[in-house]
């Protein structure tokens, strides 16, 4: 029996809880849960905090800080791969070798110490130039100056210290891991707001941030320490050795994470170079929300590489199928209904979060989120590849899709504004993420083209087709206001579901739905039963 026909059958002839336990990581539901519940409460404070911001601030001020953690935040390609590297090798070892564990971990912090020093350095050059780099009016070049000198600093911190965010991921506690992200969002999100509202100003509202974000790595070590036995910094725990056998690895990291990190930052660079700081604000508002789709996805996409590491090193091409197949469905399940609800009602939507005068956002909005949805698609596959040893090749994409992204928005800003460096975004998407799916996935699994859109694409057309035509019937019916827009955004991603577990969730999906909601009414039950007593 060949590989293909092994994961064949397994998907579609193993029992539910046998093809649950083979497809999905480990702890899966307790890391979903703790993670929706961090992406949910960051997105709400994102969405009260912003316009208070933006208000505030005063459209030039936000600009500023936007640009200034897009900007600063380039430095992170000084990781040189290393944090993502730490994440895989550890995933391989975690709870069978401590001790290589322990001399991973201290050797990544050390190397990564020497290349946050690097960054520091860069990210004062670029403070420096930064006004005249983006037409600063005179004003505010001071604030610009010490906002990109507070942020390089924070991200000067954080190089080494991401390795700790990196070991947590590896030991599939992304619980944790969300738990202090939460800290991080929240703090900065609701201590900007407050400190602007103030009238602190950018550098004081910068400040807030970076504080939040590095007292994150803290409470990442504290949590290590009760994961990892005997775990510590020392000198003595770096191996030359293993920055050898590190450096091998990340090489192909770091050139996926630059690429990610221009496709992700670069766009708001260009709108600043070529349109200005009114245009970067418009494009910032789309992008917040179209991020929405991202941040529902890095639930499940964390999960996958760690998981995938695991699977590789025990040679299971199986478990990496029904990985694929699984994960994929899964994710789509709650990428699909966010993307429909973000790029049909993308007007109301813009205008009930803040207000008609940024309508630049809308198409911006309305493209990312098609963009989202594309890539979605190939998430899965995405961190299943880099997980598996495929990193070479998702590496290249990545690059090519940088290039891409990067070649469209220059030649498309000038003519269509914002909206044009949103469609870079998308044409980059298209072109190299879809085929990862289609193309390289077969290779490292054993799955058909076929049988993953049998199994992974097939059981969402229902659903998208019911959600869309409920949206478009909805968007020319309600007002532009928070509260129809927030009732219709919860009932068309319950419609979505509720299609997709009637038409295409698998039956070991079902199975756990029919569990929970058995298990929740029982407690309900209980709880009556106890009051009336």
């Amino acid at each position: 029996m060949t590989d293909e026909s092994r994961v064949t059958a397994d998907l579609t002839a193993g029992s539910a809880p046998r093809r649950a336990a083979l497809g999905l990581p480990r702890r899966m539901a307790t890391n979903i849960l703790t993670n929706y519940a961090t992406v949910f409460l960051v997105a709400v404070a994102g969405l009260v905090t912003t316009p208070i911001m933006l208000k505030y601030l005063g459209v030039a001020e936000y600009g500023i800080w936007v640009l200034a953690g897009s900007v600063v935040g380039y430095l992170e390609i000084l990781e040189l791969g290393f944090g993502t590297a730490t994440t895989k090798l550890i995933a391989e070892d975690a709870d069978k070798r401590t001790e290589r564990v322990l001399r991973t971990l201290n050797t990544n912090v050390f190397v990564l110490t020497v290349m946050g020093f690097l960054a520091l350095i860069g990210g004062l050059v670029m403070s420096y130039y930064a006004p005249a780099w983006f037409n600063v009016p005179p004003d505010l070049e001071s604030a610009t100056q010490k906002a990109f000198v507070i942020l390089t600093v924070a991200i000067a911190v954080s190089i080494p210290f991401d390795t700790f965010g990196g070991a947590l991921n590896a030991y599939q506690r992304l619980d944790l891991l969300s738990l202090t992200n939460m800290w991080r969002a929240l703090g900065a999100a609701i201590g900007g707001a407050v400190v602007a509202v103030l009238g602190g100003g950018v550098v004081a509202v910068t400040l807030v941030t970076a504080i939040f974000g590095m007292s994150a790595h803290l409470l990442r070590w504290r949590m290590l320490r009760r994961i990892i036995p005997g775990l510590r910094l020392s000198l003595r725990l770096v191996e030359r050795a293993q920055i050898g056998l590190t450096a091998k690895l990340s090489w192909w990291f770091m050139l996926r994470d630059a690429a990610v990190v221009v496709t992700q930052r670069l766009d708001l660079v260009v709108v600043g170079v070529m349109l200005g700081l009114h245009a970067v604000a418009a494009y910032s508002i789309g992008l917040k929300l179209a991020q929405m789709g991202m941040k529902a996805m890095q639930p499940f996409s964390a999960l996958f590489f760690p998981r995938a590491s695991g699977l590789a090193a025990e040679g299971d091409v199986r478990g990496l199928g029904a990985l694929l197949v699984d994960g994929t469905r899964v994710s789509l399940a709650v990428a699909n209904p966010i993307m429909l609800l973000l790029s049909i009602l993308a007007w109301p939507l813009v205008v009930a979060w803040v207000g008609d005068g940024l309508g630049d956002a809308v198409p911006v909005l309305v493209l990312l989120a098609l963009a989202r949805g594309a890539a979605s698609v190939a998430e899965t596959a995405w961190w299943l590849l880099g997980g598996a040893g495929w990193i070479r090749w998702t590496a290249s994409l990545s690059m090519l899709e940088a290039a891409v992204n990067l070649g469209s928005s220059i030649l498309l800003a000038p003519v269509y504004g914002p909206a044009g460096v949103a469609a870079g975004t998308l044409i980059g998407v298209v072109l190299t993420r879809l085929p990862v799916s289609f193309v390289l996935s077969p290779r490292a699994t054993g799955i058909s083209p076929a049988k993953f859109a049998a199994g992974a694409l097939r059981p969402h057309v229902a659903p998208v087709v019911v959600t869309a035509l409920a949206l478009f019937l909805a968007r020319s019916l309600i007002p532009p206001d928070p509260l129809p827009v927030l009732v219709t955004a919860g009932a068309s991603c319950a419609l979505y579901w509720a299609v997709y577990l009637l038409t295409g969730a698998a039956p070991a999906e079902r199975d756990r739905v029919r569990h929970l909601l058995t298990t929740s009414s029982h407690g309900v039950g209980r709880h009556r039963q106890g009051r009336g007593a």
